[in-house]
């Protein structure tokens, strides 16, 4: 930015060389080129110079207010609420080609979580990982470093590893992932029960 001729500046930039030919260009055969349609590119950001947009008192009052009844009219109800029972919902089982690995599949599985919930404890007969998506939840594994999942985050359970998830305060949603042994119920619970889910 230059402190003298404020000509060619958009928002505080300049405007690269590159910019200008192409404006040039426009200008010298506009109905054959491609972007004839925007000769005005020359006229408003480089023969035209910045204006700095003033705003009245009054203005400026007006906005206010408008800004103060949208957030009155704003209310955590306008947000969802969180989920009040578990969803486990398998989206994909697919198996692999025995070529590449035999008697495995791919299970993907989303799961939403309310808030103040542990999972029963249990295993599965796979490699699992997880792409956490909102809220927060803490996978808690036998003999493991806890995972504290956070929107943004993955987690890893090793083969056959004894774990539960537990939320707080905030609910949680999330993706697993896993390679699992082809033909076995998809979780074993601590109990010695099964489930597809």
């Amino acid at each position: 930015m230059t402190n003298g001729d404020e000509r060619g500046q958009v928002l505080h930039c300049d405007i690269s060389e590159t910019d200008r030919q192409l404006a040039e260009d426009i200008d010298a055969q506009p109905e054959s080129h491609p972007f004839h349609l925007c000769s005005t590119f020359r006229r408003l950001y480089i023969d035209e110079p910045r204006k700095e947009p003033r705003m009245s008192t009054a203005q400026a009052s007006t906005l206010i207010i408008f800004l103060s009844m949208g957030l009155v009219g704003f209310s955590p109800a306008d947000t969802p609420s969180p989920p009040t029972e578990l969803k486990l919902e398998n989206l994909l089982r697919q198996s692999l080609t025995d070529e590449f690995i035999a008697d495995r599949e791919i299970i993907v599985s989303y799961v939403e979580m309310p808030p103040n919930m542990t999972l029963d404890r249990h295993w599965h007969p796979g490699e699992e990982f997880h792409y956490y998506l909102e809220g927060e939840v803490e996978i808690v594994i036998d003999g493991e470093t806890s995972i504290i999942g956070t929107p943004g985050t993955v987690g890893y359970v090793p083969f056959k590893k004894m774990h539960t998830a537990t939320t707080g305060d905030k609910s949680a949603t999330f993706l697993v992932f896993r390679v699992h042994t082809e033909g076995k119920p998809v979780r074993y619970l601590e109990d010695g029960g099964t489930s597809e889910q």
